[in-house]
């Protein structure tokens, strides 16, 4: 059997995916053109479920945990939501310089 995993919670996931996902943005976007900021905030909503289908793609392609994955999808979500809304908004702020 195995342990159980450890995790410090979801609120704490979340700060951290907004932390982490915003700083992304910005590290992104001092390379990006203003044209290709603006298309990465609006091309934004796709984000999470671009991110949701590549972690689905693979447990299925290894076969392995996938009731997990399907019982766990709105937590997956919701943290690829939080990704993108705060990768949006690192865009954002370096649009505004």
């Amino acid at each position: 059997m195995h342990a159980p995993l450890r995790s410090a919670g979801k609120r704490a996931f979340t700060a951290q995916r907004l932390t982490h996902g915003r700083q992304y943005g910005r590290d992104r976007g001092r390379a990006f053109s203003t044209g290709r900021k603006v298309a990465g905030i609006f091309a934004s909503p796709i984000v999470p479920f671009l991110m949701t289908w590549r972690i689905f793609r693979l447990v299925f392609q290894k076969r392995r945990c996938r009731i997990r994955v399907l019982v766990t999808l709105p937590i997956i979500l919701w943290f690829n939501l939080v990704w993108a809304y705060a990768e949006a908004r690192g865009y954002a702020d370096e649009l505004r310089k």
